[in-house]
């Protein structure tokens, strides 16, 4: 027969072991946030942000209540107040996580991080931005990092005919310096520009790609590279161009020439001249590698 005393102890005993495995579950669950967060890329961090920032209104759960997020992150739960403070905290947390990764991020102004003001319903302004609440969209948040992970000028081979948002075709367009301000800082008129308020993309169409030599002496003619477009780049600089050319080379041949004789005669043979003739056109309109169409593409 159990006693009470027995059963009582098998009763602590249980809840004990209960708790332990609650709270070895809950380290564990934290220690795999931890090392999720460590993982991920800047652009899901940003998505975070944007998420929690889009939820300020209805102060609703950003990863539910029965998660935890990643030290230091705040979570909200249904019916918390949304404080400025903690979000604050939580958007200084994962701009700090990312400044090493992208640059320093700025506010309109672009002279600090913005801070919300206010709580609850409240909390409808960013110092120094002016915005309202709902405004700051995980889109908006993921195009400034993509922004800095990619800077303005970088070139890269692209599988469309239309370029995506942000990037412009490689295809010689002139355009005005105010509108592109960051792509004009990165190529100024390497490419040409017609007047002093515009600037070309560089004409990438049906051209091949070179290393800038920049002293190397790799490029043998640097110096006698012209210029994309009117007001481009000449010489060993970034932007300039070389028409297609031969390398200098010999071939061996046997000279041909005629002589005068008789073989029954026997009249000798005497060469009274040689005579030039030129082989049969063989090729193309154009010396090539093997290659294949794409679009260059910019940055801007």
């Amino acid at each position: 027969m159990i006693q009470p005393t027995d059963l009582q102890a098998r009763i602590d005993k249980l809840e004990a072991d209960l708790i332990a495995e609650r709270q070895f579950r809950h380290v564990r669950e934290q220690q795999a946030a931890r090392t999720q967060a460590r993982a991920v890329k800047s652009l899901v961090a940003v998505i975070a942000v944007g998420s929690l920032v889009a939820g300020i209104q209805e102060a609703r759960a950003w990863g539910g209540c029965a998660k935890t997020l990643p030290d230091p992150l705040k979570t909200f739960c249904a019916g918390d107040p949304a404080l400025a403070n903690d979000i604050n905290g939580n958007f200084k947390a994962l701009v700090d996580w990312l400044t090493p990764k992208v640059g320093a991020f700025g506010n309109a102004g672009g002279s600090s991080v913005a801070v919300f003001t206010g709580s609850g319903a409240a909390l409808t302004s960013l110092s120094g931005s002016n915005i309202t609440a709902g405004t700051v969209t995980t889109t908006a948040l993921a195009t400034t990092v993509v922004q800095s992970l990619v800077p303005p000028g970088t070139i890269i081979a692209y599988g469309g005919k239309a370029a995506p948002a942000g990037w412009l075709l490689c295809n010689g367009a002139n355009l005005e310096r105010a509108l592109y301000p960051a792509l004009f800082g990165a190529i100024n008129t390497n490419f040409g520009t017609y007047d002093a308020t515009h600037f070309n993309v560089p004409d990438l169409r049906g051209r091949f790609l070179r290393g800038w030599d920049n002293g190397a002496k790799r490029d043998p003619e640097a110096g006698k590279r012209e210029k994309m477009d009117t007001g481009g780049a000449t010489g060993d600089n970034v932007g300039s161009v070389q028409l297609d050319e031969f390398k200098s080379h010999t071939h061996n041949f046997v000279a041909m020439y005629q002589t005068y004789g008789n073989d029954t005669t026997k009249d000798l043979y005497e060469r009274y001249g040689d005579y030039w003739t030129a082989t049969t056109a063989a090729g193309g309109t154009e010396t090539r590698p093997i290659n294949a169409n794409v679009n260059y593409i910019i940055k801007f």
